[in-house]
């Protein structure tokens, strides 16, 4: 009779050691990126728009397609805005609906970079490049925007970890 709960106890023991396993090895894709990051304000620097004063961005991956989801407030306009893209890490461009892009495109570069661009016909007129740092606890944004006048201006922010 006392075999049966040791058996449990030991099978219990066998699929914990083999999800962790699991969970320990290389992952497929990048993961480096993907979290919850808060915005550190004091660490912006803007050329174009206002900077904001609290910004969220969450980065996931399903299956292949890597999505974005980020929220911020500014001091002009304190109510949270919200922009959502999705795309896969090929560098496919997908038909999107935002102000002024009609195509969006991710590169996965590395575990820890990733890229997107956006297109209005062939030009790219927005370019975005994300990099973690090597504790993994801050994420590096650099925003280039060209302007209608060929200009390009850049936004760069600093995030740090959530989760």
């Amino acid at each position: 009779m006392l075999l049966r709960p040791l058996r449990a106890v030991i099978v219990f023991f066998l699929v914990i050691a083999l999800s962790l396993s699991t969970c320990a090895r290389e992952p497929d894709v990048p993961t480096g990126y993907l979290g919850v990051w808060k915005l550190i304000p004091e660490l912006s620097l803007y050329q174009v728009g206002e900077p904001p004063e609290s910004s969220y961005y969450i980065i996931s991956m399903i299956d292949d397609f890597v999505d974005l989801d980020v929220s911020w407030s500014t001091s002009e306009n304190p109510q949270p805005q919200f922009a959502s893209y999705a795309g896969p890490c090929d560098g496919t461009r997908l038909k999107i609906d935002a102000a002024g892009i009609e195509y969006m495109a991710f590169n996965c570069i590395s575990p820890s970079v990733l890229d997107s661009s956006g297109y209005t016909g062939d030009a790219r007129v927005m370019y975005t490049r994300r990099v973690v740092s090597d504790d993994g606890q801050l994420l590096s944004v650099m925003q280039e925007v060209r302007g209608l006048d060929g200009v390009v201006l850049r936004n760069f922010q600093v995030f740090r970890r959530v989760r």
